[in-house]
């Protein structure tokens, strides 16, 4: 069975006033109470996007859930971790759900961003994190920085705006390319794709010769104007980043060349070690796109 830590809040309510602020929204909190208690987790998780608290009731207790924890109000005894105290804080709050902050003379700074991960793929480094994107993240000579632009937590530290976070020497053959993606950023170090062998092919029809200098042009007549890139995938830990990178690239000029829609699929009809796009457009265009790429890569 799951062992939930409990806080119970037994006291009367104490009067204060302070702000509590966090990406660029301030809470205010004159009293802390089951009702601002729960405000501020409900908000700062939302912010964080993650799992929001949830609340209930034993009797004349009003409990707060949250993290696998609990937080119960009631009224003549406070009773934390076992130990009765007299009053709480909202710094007992803080630390009684594991919530980083920095304290300053009448108010708190939450984090902005929180990094869960940072995993070093030698040809790409990636960031997951909560929150808001707060990096700088800069290339000078063989040395990449990165920078926090707000207040960020990473491996138990706090990193105050203009602190260095991360830092790496790179191989200055390798060109630098930052991906933003929904809680994740993953900055890739590549050369520049080195093609000489593009490989057309009606769709439904099998490729069965290519190398590492092949890219893949696959046509289906439509009407449909769109541009398939196969994505790369989480399963493969970051091996088919390289070959998802080259085959976005050539899809996004394409489609802006030839006004295509741009969609993104895990698995479509290419090998996965092999660059490629898919085009579903009228077969009088393909000769132009063929060009197209042709000059793109070639």
């Amino acid at each position: 069975m799951r062992r939930l830590s409990v806080l119970l809040v037994f006291v009367a309510i104490i009067s204060f006033a302070f702000n509590i602020s966090y990406g660029g929204r301030s809470i205010k909190i004159e009293e802390i109470d089951f009702d601002s208690t729960y405000a501020l987790l409900n908000d700062y998780s939302n912010f964080l996007r993650v799992e929001s608290p949830s609340t209930g009731a034993i009797s004349s207790f009003k409990y707060i859930e949250w993290k696998g924890k609990f937080v119960s109000f009631s009224r003549n005894v406070l009773v934390l971790d076992e130990k009765p105290v007299e009053e709480v804080s909202i710094e007992d709050i803080f630390k009684f759900f594991d919530i980083p902050f920095r304290k300053y003379e009448k108010s708190y700074r939450l984090p902005d961003m929180i990094i869960s991960k940072v995993v070093d793929f030698r040809s790409y480094i990636q960031f997951d994190y909560n929150g808001e994107y707060k990096l700088e993240i800069s290339k000078n000579g063989d040395l990449l920085k990165v920078y926090s632009q707000g207040l960020i937590y990473y491996d138990d530290v706090l990193f105050e705006k203009g602190a260095i976070i991360f830092s790496k020497k790179i191989d200055l053959n390798f060109e630098m390319e930052i991906n933003k993606l929904p809680g994740r950023v993953i900055i890739q170090f590549f050369r520049e794709y080195n093609i000489d062998n593009l490989i057309v092919k009606v769709f439904g029809e099998k490729i069965d010769s290519y190398d590492s200098k092949s890219f893949a042009l696959v046509f289906k007549n439509s009407n449909l104007n769109i541009i398939f890139v196969p994505n790369y995938s989480p399963d493969f830990d970051g091996k088919d980043w390289k070959i998802f990178s080259i085959s976005e690239k050539i899809g996004k000029v394409t489609s802006k060349r030839f006004k295509l829609k741009i969609y993104y699929l895990p698995f479509v009809q290419l090998p996965k070690d092999l660059p490629g796009i898919i085009i579903f457009a009228p077969k009088e265009t393909w000769n132009d796109i063929k060009k197209f790429v042709e000059e793109e890569i070639m």
